[in-house]
């Protein structure tokens, strides 16, 4: 979504402080994205608290992903209090049915964004100072057995795909380098040095921090494979 979205749907003020986090705290623009879906739930709700309580009561999922939050004004924020803080939360639970980790990076969002609006006097006081989080269970990452990842390798190379050499090299990548989805995307060839004194690629993860994974053996043999084989590799990157 681009800032062309955000400024036709948006106050000012909102505009100013995606705006803020996007260029001067340097932030992903998927960190961005998520901050204005959380940021427009909030003025959502809280229009409805202010000036439509009947539907609030009788919640209509339809009716509230329709409301427009063009028209919150900073005088409507310094209305907010700690205590519509704590029922947004509980709205969050109990009538969107978000779970306590969606729950929290609301909750996240929402406190910078006081934040910001205290440091920078939009506002006179920060309603946000002092909420809490939900507790979180840890669970353990999903993963891919030895069988299953030797299974996913074996059906990208037995094709007759032309690319299949292409294809079998990314999702060594993929596997060998333990990359997330996104960053497996954003690789380009640029980002992998392979030579005698280094086999590594360059990887941009969460927040846009760069870092550096070793290739392992197999991973070099296919990428120098579909690299130097000019029938599949075509130097665009």
């Amino acid at each position: 979504m681009s800032f062309l979205d955000y400024q036709s749907e948006s106050p000012e003020f909102l505009n100013n402080y995606l705006k803020y986090i996007k260029f001067i705290s340097f932030n992903a623009q998927t960190t961005v994205d998520e901050t204005y879906f959380d940021l427009r739930t909030l003025f959502r709700y809280f229009k409805l608290v202010l000036y439509d309580k009947e539907k609030l009561d009788n919640f209509n999922l339809d009716h509230f992903k329709a409301i427009s939050i063009k028209d919150i004004t900073l005088d409507d924020i310094k209305k907010i209090t700690t205590q519509n803080l704590d029922n947004f939360i509980q709205f969050l639970h109990y009538d969107l049915g978000n779970s306590p980790k969606t729950r929290n990076r609301k909750l996240a969002s929402l406190k910078k964004l006081f934040e910001y609006l205290s440091v920078n006097n939009y506002i006179p006081n920060n309603p946000a100072l002092g909420l809490r989080s939900a507790r979180i269970e840890k669970r353990l990452p999903k993963y891919l057995s030895l069988e299953q990842s030797k299974k996913l390798l074996s059906n990208t190379i037995n094709t007759n795909s032309k690319y299949k050499i292409r294809n079998y090299a990314i999702t060594c990548i993929f596997l060998n380098c333990s990359l997330r989805l996104s960053e497996l995307v954003g690789i380009n060839i640029s980002n992998i040095k392979i030579d005698d004194s280094e086999q590594t690629i360059k990887i941009t993860g969460k927040g846009n921090k760069d870092s550096k994974r070793k290739f392992k053996r197999l991973s070099c043999a296919y990428f120098k494979t579909y690299k130097y084989n000019p029938t599949l590799y075509r130097k665009k990157y």
